[in-house]
């Protein structure tokens, strides 16, 4: 995250705002970029790519806020400030539009149809703090470059290429180039927020620490990560990547668990798109459709025969109620009765 990178220990430590002698609130240089005074004012994001204007505001007009607590009021009414969450310091935050998008210097359908000072919208733009003739501060957008051979930031204004030397450098743009219309002047950002790869790249991907101090053979400054592993030499101690079990080197350290590997396809089916899926997994799906459709045939099959039964048992219910067995005539004793057969009157 951008916001106070490279900014030294007195961002953290001290005041975001401090009042000089005649009560006037100013944001010190270690704050420059971050933090304003007005709510007028209108500047850039701490990512630059967005223009954001100043979010103070007075909270005696809000009747359930409190003011500012004593600890964190800044200016000489009491009563103004910026969120809470900021412990009351203004930031560049608030939108100064109904649709943040269209503050976007990176978004090329946001630019202007007619541009006094020739900005430029895109995906290489970015914001920058700005002075003209016909407003105060503002954020503008300009196509920049972090040039790595030179550690600086390029800023392209009106058809033309700037260097950025230093930090909060002004750059002053005439009116007379190809497309300019007023002149203007634009403030330099910082440069480690801009361009934060120039200083330690990836912050040392958190395997090392940055030394800011560190200079080169040449006597020049150059913030450079030091690794925690002193045989690690990559420029952000990419090299000492721990292996906690997830990363590997080679194939020697994968599992060769069969229960794992023969489970996989199977979970995959479930959890994954059947766009990505294996032909492991197809097979598992297959299989899966197939014994469901067997459930569905025993359980059809299961209530056809019950069916069967039932009809079959009333036909033979119906039979035997039209022909029933004969036995031996009312008034006979079964001992004593003898049928037809017995007493040889049947002839064959």
């Amino acid at each position: 995250m951008p916001w106070g990178h490279g900014a030294g220990c007195d961002f953290v430590r001290k005041s975001c705002l401090v009042q000089e002698e005649d009560g006037k609130t100013v944001v010190p240089d270690y704050g420059k970029g971050y933090f304003c005074t007005e709510s007028s004012q209108r500047g850039c994001s701490p990512s630059h790519h967005y223009k954001m204007g100043c979010n103070l505001q007075d909270y005696s007009v809000y009747i359930d806020n409190p003011n500012p607590p004593s600890m964190f009021s800044y200016f000489v009414k009491e009563s103004l400030g910026g969120m809470k969450q900021v412990d009351y310091c203004p930031v560049f935050g608030s939108t100064t539009r109904s649709n943040a998008y269209e503050l976007d210097c990176r978004i090329e359908s946001n630019r202007q149809q007619v541009s006094f000072y020739g900005e430029k919208f895109g995906d290489n733009s970015t914001c920058f703090e700005s002075t003209g003739t016909a407003v105060s501060d503002t954020g503008r957008c300009y196509e920049s470059k972090c040039d790595l051979s030179i550690r600086k930031l390029r800023v392209k204004a009106h058809d033309e290429w700037r260097v950025c030397e230093y930090d909060f450098e002004v750059i002053e743009i005439d009116n007379d180039l190809q497309d300019a219309t007023l002149a203007s002047k634009i403030i330099c950002p910082r440069l480690s927020s801009v361009c934060p790869n120039l200083f330690c790249l990836n912050n040392c991907a958190g395997r090392g620490t940055c030394n800011w101090d560190f200079e080169d053979e040449n006597g020049t400054v150059k913030p450079k990560c030091e690794c925690f592993n002193a045989t690690d030499t990559s420029a952000a101690c990419s090299e000492s990547l721990p292996l906690d079990g997830k990363y590997i080197q080679n194939e020697d350290g994968l599992s060769n668990n069969l229960r794992e590997k023969f489970f996989d396809s199977l979970v995959a089916v479930f959890t994954d798109n059947p766009d990505e899926w294996e032909t492991k997994s197809w097979c598992w799906a297959s299989a899966m459709m197939v014994m469901f459709l067997l459930m569905i045939l025993c359980v059809c099959s299961t209530f056809c025969s019950k069916k069967t039964k039932a009809k079959s048992s009333e036909r033979s219910d119906e039979y035997s109620q039209r022909s029933p067995r004969r036995g031996p005539p009312r008034g006979y004793d079964d001992r004593n009765y003898e049928s037809p057969r017995r007493r040889g009157e049947y002839q064959y």
